[in-house]
């Protein structure tokens, strides 16, 4: 899993918004998550990670909170427009997370080069 969610500890997120990947899930592609509360929507994408290579992920949130928009290195875009499965209360409150997960030590691995979060509001507050 990458993205915002509920928890720190790998464990199933309540609330969250997130990418993630199994082998023998989706035919090893990405699947773009989401979930709030007992309501969840993911969509799958049609392209998925290989070893030894960076990737940019993208979560763009639309500003009326009804959409997220997930990216691969700016592209393979695909929406999950589930507007009850996007967390949008202060109860649903999501921190960034990063969670590798395998049987094998040595490929348990995930590399970070540079994590950001930008909010942009579209009308003054």
């Amino acid at each position: 899993k990458i993205g915002f969610g509920d928890t720190t500890d790998g464990s199933a997120y309540t609330d969250g918004v997130w990418f993630s990947y199994t082998d023998n899930v989706n035919s090893g592609n990405w699947v773009a998550n989401c979930k709030a509360g007992a309501t969840s929507g993911s969509t799958n994408m049609s392209v998925g990670p290989a070893a030894n290579t960076w990737y940019w992920l993208t979560i763009d949130i639309s500003a009326d909170g009804n959409t997220a928009n997930f990216y691969v290195n700016e592209a393979n875009g695909v929406s999950v427009t589930t507007t009850d499965s996007i967390p949008d209360s202060t109860s649903e409150v999501c921190g960034i997370e990063f969670v590798g997960a395998s049987t094998s030590a040595s490929t348990n691995q995930l590399y970070i080069d540079h994590c950001s979060v930008i909010k942009l509001a579209t009308s003054n507050r």
